[in-house]
């Protein structure tokens, strides 16, 4: 067998390298409660997705053309191995039931963040094999995995500042929707966090404050309240309706949803049990000006046609910062992995 990447051997690896993005794409959407057929490559994930294979089939391409290359095929076979690994990891992370569902590290509940952890060791292989793969073809010093690895967290920073900066500078207002005074407009208010003895957060009260507003301005007729809860208190969902009732809120004017627990839970009972159905015309997501650009996201990955609606909620610099870094990272790992 020979050790060279030859046009044989490069068909072989673009095929499996082929196979593992459908395969990811089917998992990415499986993981969602979606049928691959909902597929659409104008999604920037997507998009993403396809372009890291490309890249890497290119290089190995022009591999096999290339002459004493340092590149043998022994290491690429290893990376395939790696790539394939990390994805079927990954993909069993996102089902199995994982410690430290109640333990949170940056408002975030520590099984997710291990699942996330593993697709990013994913993508780390490949950025790493990308990265490997053209570094030996302009380069005729041996090959430095250090050196590649260093390169791949360089991306990765650089993605992340590219969807900070994207965070912070992106319209999400509801000017950009248009919103118009239509009879069967809905108000979905996202939950939030839930304070001692069942009081809402500031950021829970202002979404709600939000859709009161919208309600009383005739832009919607009714509001739909969102989230499950923690335990020992009261559903973010119930809570938020308690608050809206306290503010003088008609209760026949108000629905409630108890049992999602994150974003994209809240969003996929959207799309199953609201959208199209009878009566309900514009559906009006609320939320956080930092959080609407990921709703947005999670929304196009679905195929929604919804429109957003910022709170007014106001946030000291340091929590701003805090909620830009920690939207930063949720919506990559969005973008990326559809988690």
């Amino acid at each position: 067998m020979s050790t060279k990447l030859n046009n044989k051997s490069w068909i072989i690896i673009s095929s499996l390298l082929l196979a593992q993005l459908i395969l990811f794409y089917i998992l990415k959407y499986r993981n969602q409660g979606l049928l691959i057929s909902e597929f659409s490559l104008l999604n920037f994930g997507n998009i993403f997705n396809l372009l890291i294979i490309l890249l890497l089939i290119t290089g190995l391409f022009f591999t096999t053309k290339k002459k004493n290359s340092v590149l043998s095929l022994f290491l690429i076979l290893i990376f395939l191995i790696l790539i394939y690994l990390t994805l079927i990891l990954s993909f069993i992370g996102t089902q199995a039931s994982l410690p430290g569902k109640s333990i949170y590290i940056i408002d975030q509940p520590a099984n997710k963040i291990i699942s996330a952890s593993l697709f990013v060791l994913y993508f780390l292989a490949q950025f790493i094999f990308l990265s490997i793969v053209w570094i030996s073809l302009i380069s005729k010093s041996k090959i430095s995995i250090i050196r590649s690895i260093l390169y791949s967290c360089v991306i990765l920073i650089v993605l992340l500042i590219i969807s900070y900066v994207y965070i912070t500078t992106s319209g999400s207002n509801s000017g950009e929707w248009k919103l118009t005074k239509e009879k069967g407009n809905l108000a979905f208010v996202l939950g939030a966090a839930v304070w001692s003895d069942d009081l809402p957060s500031p950021t829970l009260s202002s979404r709600v404050d939000r859709a009161l507003e919208l309600l009383k301005d005739g832009f919607v007729e009714k509001i739909y309240l969102t989230g499950s809860n923690a335990p020992g208190e009261l559903t973010e969902a119930m809570v938020g309706y308690n608050y809206a009732i306290s503010k003088g809120a008609d209760k026949k004017n108000l629905l409630m949803e108890t049992t999602s627990s994150s974003t994209n839970q809240q969003i996929l009972f959207l799309k199953e049990n609201l959208v199209d159905k009878n009566g309900i015309n514009d559906i009006i997501i609320i939320s956080d000006s930092y959080h609407l650009p990921r709703v947005i996201a999670i929304c196009r990955f679905y195929n929604l046609d919804v429109k957003v609606a910022a709170s007014r909620h106001q946030l000291i610099f340091k929590d701003k910062l805090f909620n830009n870094i920690r939207e930063s990272v949720a919506l990559l790992a969005f973008l990326c992995f559809a988690l």
